[in-house]
């Protein structure tokens, strides 16, 4: 793979004894769309809908170029599609903040807002919350998906935002009781309501307009690659997003919070067990990646690519735009990308499986598991050029 500039595999401590951080791992090449310039429309959208209260968050959303990162996870939508899901992120983005404050406040209120949001999806025409711009706008979101997509690949997002709402839920309930979950738990949290994780992975249909056949996403070994990009995407929000959400004092549900409280360790130790575990995890989606088998030219094909876009161009948006993760208070960490296939880094061991039953059956299935049935863990046309070389 072409050597990136920003590769490095020193963890040497700093000039003040503090050690550095390992490399985040990713031997994904980059894919940007070219219509990154929806982002002015898109903007001039949340402006005039007027859902984002708050002139700090707004501001940071005007500058944070939301379309780029839209362009990174989603390169194989159109100038449509793409101006369609930075609108749904700009949503998001405003109304995760709203509620994460709202949950310390009132849970119960918190959780009806995610409550209607669902409801609105299952029943298009129901007066919730008519004049809300929140809820206004994000029914004005759905009816452009409606235009975009066929109505299976739309039911499967719905149902992945049922799952975002509860997760969501789930975490405001640790926020208000100001309890910090375990790592296992705050895992399958994460799994959740990570918005780019969940629904994110039923938007890779939507912005390529095609659909995959539901016996292909059923499969085990196409589920188990879902899943961890479910994870790796939650995982690298929490390394990206911790300065900020410590600095409003909500980062209850977060790998490295988890880490810092259970495990006893200081705020970088558990930044760097946190990317060194996130490193595992990218290690075993590239040799599962490896081992699918997808028909060329087919819609799952098109699927599993779509997947290796949203880790890489989440990665690249964030280590490339840290004004959303910034709180100015709370300097973001300085994090390098590491490109080449490795099966150790720093001297830490990609290839050893993490001890968190949430997650643990992945690699049951790259040893020799349940795999994917006769259409499973075979090699496969479209796999990505990783060289990697791990023992399998």
């Amino acid at each position: 793979m072409t050597e990136s500039t920003r590769t490095t595999t020193s963890t040497a401590p700093s000039g003040d004894g503090v050690p550095a951080l390992p490399p985040i791992y990713c031997p994904i090449q980059p894919s940007v769309h070219p219509a990154a310039l929806v982002n002015r429309n898109a903007i001039q959208w949340m402006r005039d809908r007027g859902f984002c209260e708050s002139p700090a968050v707004r501001r940071r959303l005007e500058v944070s170029n939301v379309a780029g990162f839209v362009a990174r996870i989603l390169p194989q939508g159109d100038s449509s599609t793409l101006e369609a899901i930075t609108k749904l992120h700009l949503w998001a983005f405003a109304f995760d903040d709203s509620i994460e404050q709202l949950a310390v406040r009132n849970l119960a209120e918190a959780a009806d807002r995610q409550s209607y949001l669902v409801r609105i999806l299952d029943a298009p025409r129901s007066a919730l919350l008519a004049d809300d711009p929140y809820v206004h706008s994000f029914r004005e979101v759905w009816e452009l998906f409606q235009d975009l997509a066929s109505p299976a690949v739309l039911r499967r997002w719905v149902e992945q935002f049922r799952m975002f709402a509860s997760g969501v839920v789930w975490g405001c309930v640790y926020r208000q009781l100001d309890v910090i979950p375990t790592s296992d738990t705050v895992t399958t949290i994460r799994i959740q309501d990570a918005a780019g994780g969940c629904t994110g992975t039923g938007l890779v249909e939507v912005a390529g307009r095609f659909e995959v056949a539901d016996e292909d996403l059923a499969r085990s070994d196409v589920r188990a690659l879902t899943d961890m990009t479910h994870v790796i995407l939650a995982w690298d929000n929490d390394i990206y997003s911790y300065p900020l959400e410590s600095g409003k004092q909500i980062e209850h549900v977060n790998l490295v919070t988890t880490l810092v409280v259970h495990d006893s360790l200081t705020e970088r130790q558990a930044l760097i067990k946190a990317i060194n575990m996130r490193n595992r995890a990218m290690w075993c989606y590239t040799s599962h990646r490896r081992k699918v088998f997808a028909p060329e030219g087919g819609p799952l094909q098109r699927y599993l690519r779509g997947l290796d876009h949203l880790i890489r161009g989440h990665l690249d948006w964030a280590l490339n735009s840290t004004r959303r993760y910034d709180s100015g208070e709370h300097p973001v960490p300085a994090l390098v990308l590491q490109e080449e296939s490795a099966t150790q880094i720093d001297g830490h061991d990609l290839t050893q499986p993490i001890d968190l039953p949430t997650i643990r059956w992945w690699w049951d299935d790259i040893h020799g598991g349940t795999g994917g049935g006769e259409r499973g863990l075979h090699a496969s046309s479209d796999s990505p050029s990783f060289d990697d070389r791990a023992p399998r």
